[in-house]
C-alpha cells in the first residue's frame, strides 16, 4: 500500500491518494472538517485521480503520476 498526503497551499491536509498493487485499486480519502476552499482543492485532486484511472494508469503508479502532474 502506498499513499501520498496532499496539502493545500496553506499547509492544510486536504486528502490522501492511496494505491494498492496487491488489490489493483486506488482511491482518495478526504479528511473531515475541511472548509469550502479545501474541499474544492480536494475535488481537483479527485478529478486528477479519475482522469489517471481513465487513462488506465496502473494503481501502483498513480501517486507518482498525480504528483508529476502538479509539477507541469
Amino acid at each position: 500500500m502506498q499513499y501520498v498526503r496532499v496539502a493545500a497551499d496553506t499547509g492544510v491536509v486536504i486528502g490522501y491518494v492511496w494505491a494498492s498493487a496487491e488489490d489493483d485499486a486506488a482511491g482518495w480519502v478526504t479528511p473531515p472538517g475541511l472548509g469550502a476552499a479545501e474541499v474544492n482543492a480536494a475535488a481537483a485532486w479527485l478529478r486528477r485521480l479519475r482522469d489517471a484511472k481513465a487513462r488506465e494508469i496502473a494503481p501502483h503508479a498513480l501517486p507518482a503520476e498525480l504528483i508529476r502532474d502538479t509539477r507541469r
